[in-house]
């Protein structure tokens, strides 16, 4: 189901007239929240403190974990002439659909590849793809239904031969990404399973949603000490509605609802207030798509201040929060809670559901990518 969808969605655990309260926080004429003296009372507020408490240990037991973004490339072998033969048969091939049973559901659209090259540097000694085509495939005409697949040639001196394939897995069904794959396969030919198995993973996105909790009332940490530093958005504002941990791979929380309303022009008056915690995760290490569900996940590693700790915290400091939530300064306002002998609850989700989760996901959408005829 659709993000927007879920929004919507009447959920046991939700009480209307308390999601109502925290949505008037918005100020939907600027799709942002309203000022922090404003959010500071509510935050603070014990009945609201301790609904968003409730939620958010519902959410973090019932979580469903989602695959997000995926980025994968594919390297050709070139002859000796700097010719790459399967590379030409893709090119070829591509914008036709051929096999039959999903030709209604597939179109390819040809799209500039923008700005894709920008800090690639080329070197005898480092040499990579220079990505001269993109190519939309698109799932019944609907362009949140997207594979992008890049192309390079290897013509460029010091450039390899390849694709790159960049795709938003949670939008699509099963069957859908089948579609896909089905085709890419019938471009590709009889060595596809072969070639796919080798693809080399750049970026596996994990997350999960916490809906009924307002990004307000999420104050996290990591206990992973590589994730250092991090970011909160917008930086001069008011509200911190995107934070940060970590900058390359990364933890990520923000705030679904005002996402979704900025980015799909959503009127919010029938939504569920939802944040996501997110793990972006750049691979760096060379695992193939044969190992896919072996990627890790780090989303085990956040914990979450309980909504009725940070409510009985000094006044200047929620304030200074809602501006800054920085695992820095969330970390440094626990330990100064539990300085005065305040007990500080950690919430989390269960690691080894976690794990299960993410390598049953990954299994089966890598069972798809290998096999999508099956």
């Amino acid at each position: 189901m659709k993000v927007r969808n879920l929004l919507t969605k009447s959920q046991k655990h939700i009480t209307p007239k308390l999601n109502n309260l925290l949505r008037q926080l918005i100020n939907t004429d600027k799709s942002k929240y309203k000022n922090t003296d404003v959010l500071l009372e509510h935050i603070i507020n014990t009945e609201l403190a301790q609904y968003q408490s409730e939620t958010l240990k519902h959410c973090l037991a019932n979580f469903k974990l989602i695959a997000d973004k995926l980025e994968f490339t594919v390297k050709f072998n070139k002859k000796v002439d700097g010719t790459c033969a399967l590379l030409e048969q893709v090119l070829a091939n591509i914008e036709a659909v051929s096999v039959k049973s999903i030709k209604k559901h597939i179109t390819v659209y040809r799209e500039n590849p923008g700005r894709i090259n920008q800090r690639t540097k080329y070197s005898k000694e480092s040499k990579r793809p220079s990505y001269s085509k993109c190519f939309d495939i698109c799932v019944d005409d609907d362009l949140t239904k997207v594979v992008k697949v890049y192309t390079s040639t290897g013509k460029k001196e010091h450039s390899t031969a390849g694709l790159r394939f960049s795709l938003n897995t949670s939008r699509f069904t099963r069957r859908e990404l089948a579609y896909v794959f089905t085709h890419i396969k019938s471009v590709i030919g009889k060595r596809y399973k072969e070639i796919m198995e080798k693809a080399r993973l750049t970026r596996v996105d994990m997350a999960f949603d916490l809906y009924g909790v307002s990004s307000l009332f999420v104050y996290t940490v990591s206990r992973n000490k590589k994730l250092k530093g991090g970011r909160v958005y917008p930086e001069d504002g008011e509200v911190a509605e995107t934070v940060e941990h970590g900058s390359h791979c990364k933890l990520k929380i923000y705030d679904k609802l005002l996402e979704v309303m900025v980015k799909q022009a959503l009127g919010i008056s029938d939504k569920v207030m939802a944040t996501r915690a997110e793990h972006q995760n750049r691979v760096k290490s060379k695992v193939r798509m044969k190992n896919l569900e072996k990627c890790t996940s780090r989303l085990a590693d956040l914990a979450f201040v309980d909504p009725v700790d940070i409510a009985v915290m000094h006044k200047r400091t929620v304030k200074s929060l809602i501006r800054n939530r920085r695992g820095k300064q969330v970390a440094a306002a626990v330990k100064r809670a539990e300085g005065k002998g305040n007990t500080v609850n950690m919430l989390r989700a269960d690691e080894a559901l976690l794990e299960k989760k993410h390598r049953n996901l990954l299994t089966g959408l890598k069972k798809i990518i290998l096999e999508p005829n099956k």
